[in-house]
Formats: structure tokens, C-alpha cells, sequence
């Protein structure tokens, strides 16, 4: 399968992904994780935090990392879960990148994430203020920000069709349930 986690900064994706491959049930499922590394993008471009950067910044960023995730995913047929699906790139891309840019300049990233998130078999969306928000110096500090990117992945999720879990509770245990829970009934439909 082909796994995604969505949803804004400080939910826990990374976390639930490392405990979801650590649980020998979730194994028949992933085996390995797929990241691209935000940090350390950032670092590489010259950059020390979201909140530093310039509009023209941020674009390219959010570009570098469409362009390494698409390159490495593009590798993997099956069996890996992404801490980031494509359906955060898009969401970051319209709220934050190209929000009063022309519909051409939206679309120029919208389209391909579209098409992208289309491949994973199930989204696992984990939504923004399950968990305390923790400021960690690079993802921004604007809370309004990031609970204004939690609903544009909702909404992506739905206007795009795709299958999706929703995780809600903050305890990693119930989060993995709910996770193998979900799986299995994919399986059966």
C-alpha cells in the first residue's frame, strides 16, 4: 500500500508513523517510511525558519520540496507510508504561497498534487489542535496559520475525492488503532 499522513504542522504525523512501523501489525501494510526532510530542505536553500522568509521564498520552497517528494515517491511502488502527502503541499501552496496570486500561478502546483495524491491507497488525516501546538523554530508560529491550512486539507481531501481516515484523538495508542482499525476495513471494501 501506499500510506499518506495529512495535516498542518505540530500534529504528530512524524510520531504516528514511527509508531505505526513499529507495530508488526501495520508491517503487512508499509515497511518503510518515505520523508523528505522540510528542515533540511530549508537549510540547504539557505533558509533558518517559515517565518523568515519572503513570499518569493516560501514559492520556491514550497516548489524544491514538490519537486524532491514527487522524484523520490516516483521510486517506491508499494508498501511505504509519507509523513506529508501531497494534499499539504497543495494546501501550504494556496493559503500560504499563491493565495492572491492569478489562477494560473494556483493551478501551476495544484494540478500535479492532485494527480499525486491520487496514487496513495488511503490518507490518514490527523487534524490540527488534537495535540498541543509546539513552535519548534522552523515551521511557523501563526496558530490562525496553521488551523487555516487544516481546513483547506479537509476541504482538498473531500474535493478530491480521496479515501481518508480522520484521526482525533491525541493519545499515539488510539491513534494507531484507529490507524490498523481503518486499514482493515479497506481491505474488505
Amino acid at each position: 500500500m501506499r500510506i499518506a499522513l495529512t495535516g498542518s504542522s505540530s500534529t504528530g504525523k512524524t510520531t504516528l508513523a514511527h509508531a505505526l512501523l513499529r507495530d508488526a501489525r501495520f508491517q503487512k501494510y508499509a515497511t518503510e517510511i518515505r520523508s523528505i526532510n522540510a528542515r533540511d530542505t530549508l537549510a540547504r536553500l539557505g533558509f533558518s525558519a517559515m517565518d523568515k522568509m519572503s513570499r518569493e521564498e516560501a514559492r520556491y520552497f514550497q516548489l524544491a520540496y514538490y519537486i524532491q517528494k514527487e522524484s523520490d515517491e516516483r521510486k517506491c511502488r508499494e508498501g511505504f507510508i509519507t509523513e506529508r502527502s501531497f494534499v499539504d503541499v497543495a494546501a501550504y501552496w494556496i493559503e500560504r504561497d499563491t493565495h492572491d496570486r492569478s489562477h494560473f500561478e494556483k493551478m501551476m502546483l495544484i494540478d500535479p498534487c492532485a494527480e499525486n495524491a491520487r496514487a496513495y491507497d488511503i490518507h490518514i488525516y490527523l487534524s490540527f489542535g488534537s495535540i498541543p501546538f509546539y513552535p519548534d523554530g522552523w515551521r511557523s508560529e501563526d496558530v490562525s496559520f496553521h488551523e487555516r491550512i487544516d481546513r483547506r486539507i479537509r476541504s482538498l481531501l473531500g474535493e478530491w475525492g480521496l479515501h481518508y481516515i480522520a484521526i482525533t484523538s491525541a493519545d499515539l495508542s488510539e491513534r494507531v488503532a484507529c490507524v490498523l482499525e481503518g486499514l482493515s476495513s479497506v481491505g474488505r471494501t
